[in-house]
């Protein structure tokens, strides 16, 4: 009885501490919530803990929900009132992200999930921002504007809600299959044909018979998030050297939570005009972790020169590097580093250099390619035309935006 009488004396005079440290008006701000629709602030009854009640809605069915919480400060822990979620902490303690892949939400039918958060001493951390399968419910305030597209040897032309439905549709077709004739049938190269000048800008991936992804940037003009008019767009499947395989596109979809001051959610999809015939030549990549995190690791696309002609389709064996090896190395890539993006470095006995934007991370496994990421700040956009042990590219991580793509191919 005595020692729970002295905790009890304890909690509360870090409660008074707390109170009598942060003014009452200071503790308001703190509990402000980005939305009060979506989040608000239950207790803080608990010295170094508090709760919060999240709304999960949506007007469209969900089947998997992806939830991903962003904080102003560093975390300890997080648990939820319901055991349905995986919880993953990011590297700096500042992101969490809750997987259910296996969860229903009903069109307008909200659920509520109880967050209790867990942090060390007085460093209070408030939520900046929630988004729900790659949509952002509370948008994210105070950006950093880095111009980090005028190195790029296109940059004078270019660079710059989300449901899915309860099933992801199988592909028609097998996926990810590569033919001797062909090694990279999903490899596809973007131009711009504006006032009688053809010029090459991106690359790009066949997901299906009619859409490919590449980075947002590549789609829009330099530090906007205007879109290219479609009709100075034109895709070419493999390189346009080779092929005459010339494709128009109907639509260009940029991710809505694309900012073009940070590279934040640097995704986009094309819609061809018309479908490509699968065959050994056109092939889509899979998509997603069909196979796993195992299997060799190779950047696809195409070899670029120092004049910026694109040259051979080829392969580049790349390792996975954590962020703050990747920094100590290029410490310039601070400032694009997000929680939706990772570090690669090249081999050093590897000969072949590629990675622009918009080239794809793949995942070799069984002799089967899956996509998992799109290169977001590539060799060029450095100023590089080496690819060593000493090179760094940012990868897209496009685990997190799979319900968002599946929702627009079918």
């Amino acid at each position: 009885m005595f020692l729970k009488a002295l905790l009890a004396l304890h909690a509360a005079a870090a409660l008074i501490s707390m109170s009598q440290a942060v003014p009452s008006n200071a503790l308001e701000s703190l509990l402000a919530s980005p939305c009060p629709e979506a989040f608000t602030y239950g207790t803080i009854d608990k010295p170094g803990y508090w709760t919060g009640n999240l709304v999960l809605r949506s007007d469209h069915d969900i089947s998997g929900v992806w939830i991903r919480l962003i904080f102003d400060k560093e975390v300890e822990k997080v648990t939820l009132n319901s055991q349905e979620f995986i919880i993953k902490l990011s590297e700096d303690r500042k992101t969490v992200k809750l997987q259910s892949p296996d969860m229903l939400l009903k069109a307008d039918n909200a659920k509520l999930l109880e967050v209790t958060v867990n942090y060390k001493g007085s460093s209070f951390p408030s939520l900046q921002e929630y988004r729900l399968n790659a949509r952002t419910i509370c948008p994210q305030k105070n950006l950093n504007r880095h111009d980090v597209f005028h190195g790029d040897a296109n940059a004078d032309y270019f660079l710059s809600s989300i449901q899915h439905k309860p099933e992801f549709p199988k592909l028609p077709f097998e996926c990810g299959v590569s033919y001797p004739s062909n090694q990279y049938p999903w490899q596809a190269s973007i131009y711009l044909h504006i006032a009688k000048e053809k010029r090459y800008a991106c690359e790009a991936l066949l997901i299906s018979s009619n859409y490919l992804l590449t980075s947002a940037h590549c789609v829009t003009f330099i530090n906007d998030t205007q879109v290219i008019p479609r009709a100075f767009v034109k895709v070419y499947l493999g390189s346009d050297k080779e092929t005459k395989d010339q494709h128009f596109v109907r639509e260009i979809l940029v991710h809505p939570g694309y900012r073009a001051d940070s590279i934040i959610d640097d995704i986009a999809i094309i819609r061809l005009l018309d479908h490509v015939d699968v065959n050994k030549d056109y092939r889509p990549v899979c998509l997603g972790t069909e196979n796993g995190d195992s299997g060799k690791l190779v950047i696809t696309g195409f070899q670029i020169g120092k004049d910026g002609i694109v040259g051979n389709l080829l392969e580049s064996n790349v390792l996975r590097i954590d962020n703050k090896e990747c920094i100590t190395v290029t410490p310039y890539l601070k400032e694009v580093l997000t929680n939706d993006n990772y570090c690669v470095s090249y081999k050093s006995d590897d000969k072949n250099c590629v990675g622009d934007s918009g080239s794809g991370l793949i995942a070799f496994k069984d002799n089967k390619a899956s996509l998992k990421g799109l290169v977001s700040v590539g060799i060029k956009l450095q100023n590089k035309e080496v690819c060593d042990d000493h090179t760094n590219v940012v990868i897209l991580d496009i685990s997190d935006y799979l319900p968002w793509i599946y929702n627009i191919i079918f």
